[in-house]
């Protein structure tokens, strides 16, 4: 029978997830196509999905962050532990682009980002919902406001609960959250549900029941891989189908009720996949080096990448005239230096920062040494296995 990840240890394969997920992310808000043309259209349709990176990112975090904290139930410090290496590995980069964004404000060509209290406290999401408010250089920091207001209390919840209490818990927020979405939508204005946190509660509870359902197991039946895979198929099968009908639309009842959920579902079941195996072909393509080193520093890309993007098209604009041409222009430019910016950040901010993360750990905890070993680890971004920058660890 396929044997399961250990608990703690590290595993490559989830970088490569990651990076397909900020891939995703980077080409719907790096390729900003003609607004003319078939090819410009159809291209655009495609895009324009890319946000199911951040349901991948979602499905990944529920269940690396769950994980953690059921190792963690029975260990002293809980939630000092959880709490201060949650900060480390967000706050700063997060609070420092807001800094440096809010002093640089006056000359970039998107001028100042007001009002910045729901950027302060991680509440852009509800300011988004409530106010209708256009985005920002920051806007998409939307889905970190999500997850910081959900890891807020679940942390309380996997300490209280037992884990057919905490099955259940999940499994009713994976049932309301559509019901939510469709209220939402109704009493506010249509796509609210896209930002909003309860309506998106389903996709980081489902990526938490893996957690709960692989907990204290070290395999799984053949049987039930082939349920997986089968299961993961189908759902595929459904995605595509919507995609295709135009389906994938914020704005529609149907989607809310029963669209998106599909979408979700197929996000989390391959996080899950890739856990039990992910067969030969596709475990080397996660494991490549451009992958896995792009999956490493997947947060700082995500954080960097849409204030880059914005002031290059504002300079790009006023030199290229619609067409292809500005596509690539602004595409490529973005792209290149939203990668270089994250590896200089990685180096000289956040892996020095990340460090700290040790103190934070209790005496013999395997976890500490895995994640020690994987900051100073050099990894590549590149083709080959030399490295050309050093990756983080897994982040709770």
């Amino acid at each position: 029978m396929p044997k399961l990840p250990v608990s703690g240890r590290y595993l490559p394969e989830l970088d490569g997830v990651r990076a397909i997920a900020v891939g995703l992310v980077l080409l719907v808000h790096c390729v900003i196509v003609p607004e003319h043309g078939l090819v410009a259209w159809a291209l655009r349709h495609t895009l324009s999905n890319g946000w199911i990176g951040v349901d991948l990112f979602f499905a990944l975090s529920g269940y690396l962050i769950t994980s953690i904290l059921l190792r963690a139930k029975s260990r002293p410090h809980y939630f000092r532990n959880f709490y201060a290496r949650r900060f480390l590995r967000i706050f700063p980069l997060y609070y420092a682009i807001i800094g440096i964004l809010a002093v640089a404000a006056g000359w970039l060509s998107f001028g100042p980002f007001r009002p910045a209290w729901p950027y302060l406290t991680y509440t852009s999401n509800l300011w988004l919902v409530f106010s209708g408010h256009e985005w920002g250089p920051l806007g998409h920091t939307w889905s970190l406001a999500i997850e910081e207001q959900f890891y807020l209390l679940f942390p309380v919840l996997v300490l209280w609960l037992d884990k057919r209490r905490l099955r259940y818990l999940l499994w009713t927020l994976v049932a309301l959250s559509p019901v939510i979405r469709v209220v939402t939508n109704a009493l506010t204005f249509p796509g609210a549900s896209s930002f909003a946190t309860f309506c998106r509660l389903d996709i980081l509870a489902m990526g938490a029941l893996i957690a709960v359902t692989f907990d204290d197991r070290t395999e799984i039946s053949d049987a039930a891989v082939k349920r997986l895979k089968l299961a993961l198929g189908s759902l595929t099968a459904l995605s595509a189908i919507l995609w295709l009908t135009k389906q994938l639309d914020f704005k529609k009842v149907f989607f809310n009720a029963i669209g998106l959920t599909v979408i979700e579902a197929t996000a989390a079941l391959f996080v899950c996949f890739v856990l039990v195996g992910p067969g030969r072909v596709m475990g080397k393509l996660l494991q490549f080096p451009l992958a896995v080193g792009m999956g490493r520093i997947s947060y700082g890309i995500y954080l960097i990448h849409y204030p880059v993007v914005r002031i290059v098209e504002g300079e790009v604009r006023q030199h290229l005239a619609d067409g292809w041409g500005r596509t690539a222009a602004i595409a490529v430019t973005s792209i290149v230096l939203t990668l270089i910016i994250a590896i200089i950040s990685w180096v000289s901010f956040e892996r020095p920062i990340l460090r700290l993360k040790r103190l934070f750990y209790e005496e013999g905890e395997g976890a500490a040494r895995v994640e020690a070993e994987m900051i100073e680890k050099p990894v590549a971004l590149s083709f080959h296995d030399e490295a050309l920058t050093e990756p983080r660890g897994v982040p709770p």
